[in-house]
């Protein structure tokens, strides 16, 4: 333990008998174990304990390998992978929090190559007007690899897909006429797909909303390829970009529901994270006994100042 938690040395007391009240009977029996564990040339600990005593030294040790974090049975969060993200955050223990739910999604959703490379591409245009020097000076500016901020991309993709599996029930018309005024600054513009997607309710025509649907849709002159965290897809523009408060309730209703049902999904995703990170973390070996809580990171967090382009 004193190697492992990297302290000078162990105090134990407790073991004397200073007045009535102080008399227990297991006490010589303890202490011989103690010191037999330090010293097997001090006591016969297993002799004082009895028969039923479990004679290990090595049951319960944190007995990890070299550049491990964390095992669970969902795998292995290690120090390569922790350490560039700590250097980033600024925090060690988010940085293991995130390593856990990536944990958690990959046995949830299998993904490739191809998909960082769409989930970059789409962030860049989104955020960075297209420009990939400008994408990896803010990169370097926090010091986080390319890699890593690939990863907290795909974590955000897998996320995305396993909320696509739940159900959350139709909002309320109240709710649905309070997001129509809370947020009629948003930009929407309607378009078409070919084929359904997310921000338009899985509909393949339909309102576009600011924050929800890709930047690029609201400066499209006509049809063209917009990048998603999903991949590239055609978009038709059937109208100009507008504002949503501009758009009548009932026909900008379709797309407030989509976009209210976004935020029950992520609600629910985090219920489902709790307990599924819960479940993991009951038979997870962390060093120094460091269980990663949870924690939400993605890598929009860790850029805060990049704006997203309005034109």
């Amino acid at each position: 333990m004193t190697q492992e938690l990297k302290t000078h040395s162990i105090w134990s007391w407790g073991w004397a008998t200073f007045s009535q009240a102080g008399i227990d009977k297991d006490k010589g029996e303890a202490v011989c174990v103690y010191l037999w564990v330090r010293d097997q040339r001090l006591c016969s600990g297993p002799g004082a304990a009895g028969p039923q005593f479990d004679a290990s030294l090595t049951v319960g040790q944190l007995n990890l390998p070299r550049g491990v974090v964390c095992t669970l049975p969902t795998g292995v969060i290690r120090e390569s992978a922790v350490a560039p993200l700590a250097r980033a955050i600024g925090d060690r223990e988010v940085a293991t929090s995130v390593l856990l739910e990536r944990l958690v999604l990959q046995q949830e959703i299998t993904l490739d190559a191809r998909a960082a490379l769409a989930a970059e591409l789409a962030f860049v245009d989104n955020h960075f007007n297209g420009s990939q020097a400008a994408y990896l000076g803010a990169l370097q500016r926090i010091r986080l690899p390319r890699s890593a901020a690939r990863a907290l991309l795909l974590d955000d993709v897998r996320r995305d897909r396993v909320r696509e599996r739940f159900k959350p029930p139709r909002p309320s018309a109240a709710a649905v006429a309070e997001f129509h005024v809370t947020y009629a600054g948003l930009r929407a513009r309607l378009v078409e797909t070919p084929r359904p997607v997310d921000w338009l309710g899985y509909g393949t025509r339909g309102l576009a909303v600011e924050t929800f649907a890709p930047a690029k849709i609201f400066s499209l002159a006509r049809r063209g390829r917009v990048r998603t965290m999903h991949g590239p897809i055609e978009v038709k523009p059937l109208g100009d970009t507008i504002f949503l408060g501009t758009v009548p309730l009932p026909e900008a209703r379709a797309a407030i529901e989509a976009s209210l049902l976004r935020f029950a999904r992520v609600s629910v995703y985090e219920s489902w994270l709790a307990d599924t990170q819960e479940r993991a973390l009951r038979e997870a070996v962390c060093i120094g006994d460091q269980l990663p809580a949870s924690a939400a990171l993605t890598l929009d967090d860790l850029l805060p100042f990049v704006a997203t382009p309005t034109s």
